[in-house]
């Protein structure tokens, strides 16, 4: 999005008169997204002489290789063609950059493309893209992984270094031990006894693989962390790389079901079910078969920042007519809800609500046959009913439980795996036992869970005599797991808190 927005600033400078450039440096990746090439051709139109833009040509993506998952062909030509006045050189060299940029200067009438010739991890000897990607099935570590304390003072040493007499000139000092006195000891998540969701898709992926020969994957450049590694590596033909072009692969998916396959794609939650929510409509009004993973779906991990929680990702997709959703807790359940989809028992679109983060404790496993709209009861209680989703919500839940149980309060807890659909009779049921109701979700609080449950109630006149609705209410935060669950309210001592409030 910053080449667009760096277009709008060039725009109104131009237009009203301002002085000054307006410089964006963007990733040779992100150019395979269509909004590049829109803002590509509005700066050329407005001829915005004053926007510099820096592509970061370091050969890799996320995972690979960047030609090894779109080919880009004559790509500065084309660019050239189009109206830019482009410069390539070598992204190394800060002589070389400044010489560029002086002779971009002095074009006029035309936006500036500056193409840097880099090397992803440039620099940090263990960083470096070709130390990294040794052979084919390699794939480059360090784009979403932070450095521990040892691997940071290495690639500051190495950084100093290289630079201490330029450094020296400057006056420029430092402290290392400072500089590494405030990095995590402990890991992101301690203590966590639920099992990895993921790899229950993997396996299950691979087997359904094997039975059904119709089965093709499309993948948005997100390949490990969406399970899709041994998929790949087994069905070589039947897995397409598609890059990160989410619009792209969802409508090539449509083509793909019309000629008799049953297509599988997968993204992180808060890009496809965004980004792409126009072409998942016309993949539905086409009537299309489809299994749609949202991965990552949730607050957690909340390390990525907003960009990547996919805490809105319910509300995008249930105002499509067509796709019913699902929200597994456990690799089991992955695999017993796939399973059942795979035999045509769960309609022509299926999206799946994929958390990449387990449970703090082991959850039991819905039966494999649980009816569309009915929920799992996860624990028996007199008290307080608490209807969840999604096993680091139910986990905190749990755990809540188990402590207000020794003072005597017993907490219901029911896991409504289908979010959006609900059974009366079972809700009704336990609403006649005249106990509060406490809804949780990891989700936004308008267009979620609770709101579908909440109208639900409300059309079938179901009442309670208290409900309480905890959901996020702005946008999220960054931090480790506890740190966000607390500031969420989402934690187990604030739902203890909460449900003790209720009580009273």
């Amino acid at each position: 999005m910053g080449l667009s927005k760096a277009v709008g600033y060039a725009i109104a400078k131009k237009r009203f008169g301002m002085k000054g450039n307006v410089i964006v440096i963007i990733g040779n990746g992100e150019l395979q997204e269509g909004q590049c090439w829109e803002a590509f051709l509005s700066a050329v139109s407005f001829k915005l002489d004053n926007l510099y833009v820096i592509i970061d040509d370091n050969k890799v993506q996320t995972d690979r290789l960047t030609k090894d998952i779109v080919q880009y062909g004559q790509l500065l030509i084309a660019l050239k063609n189009m109206g830019f006045a482009v410069m390539e050189t070598d992204g190394q060299s800060v002589s070389e950059i400044n010489k560029s940029l002086k002779s971009l200067k002095r074009i006029k009438n035309k936006p500036k493309l500056f193409w840097s010739q880099t090397i992803k991890g440039q620099r940090v000897s263990f960083m470096e893209h070709p130390t990294v990607l040794r052979n084919k099935v390699d794939r480059y570590l360090w784009h979403n992984k932070a450095p521990n304390r040892e691997q940071l003072g290495i690639a500051l040493n190495e950084i100093i270094n290289r630079n201490i007499k330029i450094l020296n000139q400057l006056g420029f000092q430092w402290d290392l031990t400072s500089s590494l006195s405030n990095i995590p000891i402990t890991p992101m998540q301690t203590n966590i006894k639920g099992d990895n969701l993921i790899v229950g898709l993997r396996e299950s992926l691979v087997e359904a693989g094997e039975k059904y020969r119709n089965i093709v994957v499309l993948n948005a450049d997100l390949e490990e962390d969406c399970g899709f590694v041994q998929f790949h590596q087994k069905f070589t033909k039947r897995f397409f790389e598609m890059g990160i072009m989410e619009q792209n692969l969802v409508s090539a998916t449509a083509a793909l079901s019309r000629m008799g396959y049953l297509p599988v794609f997968s993204s992180y939650a808060a890009f496809l079910t965004s980004r792409a929510n126009e072409q998942l409509y016309n993949l539905a009004s086409e009537g299309a078969k489809a299994l749609i993973i949202g991965n990552m779906a949730g607050i957690l991990p909340a390390t990525p920042g907003k960009s990547h929680s996919g805490f809105r990702d319910i509300a995008c997709i249930k105002n499509i007519p067509g796709i019913f959703m699902y929200q597994p807790i456990n690799q089991d359940d992955t695999k017993n809800i796939l399973r059942r989809y795979f035999r045509n028992e769960l309609g022509r679109l299926l999206y799946l609500r994929l958390s990449m983060i387990p449970s703090a404790v082991e959850l039991s496993t819905p039966d494999k046959n649980i009816k569309k709209g009915f929920p799992q009861i996860l624990r028996r209680g007199k008290d307080i009913l608490i209807i969840g989703i999604g096993p680091v919500i139910l986990g905190e839940c749990m755990l809540a439980a188990d402590k207000l149980a020794k003072k005597g309060i017993e907490v219901e807890i029911w896991n409504y795996p289908w979010i959006t659909d609900f059974d009366r009779k079972t809700i009704l049921k336990i609403s006649e036992r005249g106990i509060p109701l406490l809804i949780v979700e990891d989700h936004y609080m308008k267009g979620g869970f609770g709101e579908s449950l909440l109208a639900f109630l409300s059309e079938k006149g179901i009442k309670f005599i208290k409900i309480r609705h905890l959901a996020l209410k702005d946008f999220p935060k960054t931090g480790f797991r506890q740190e966000a669950l607390q500031y969420y309210g989402l934690n187990q001592d604030s739902l203890i808190r909460t449900i003790s409030n209720l009580l009273r």
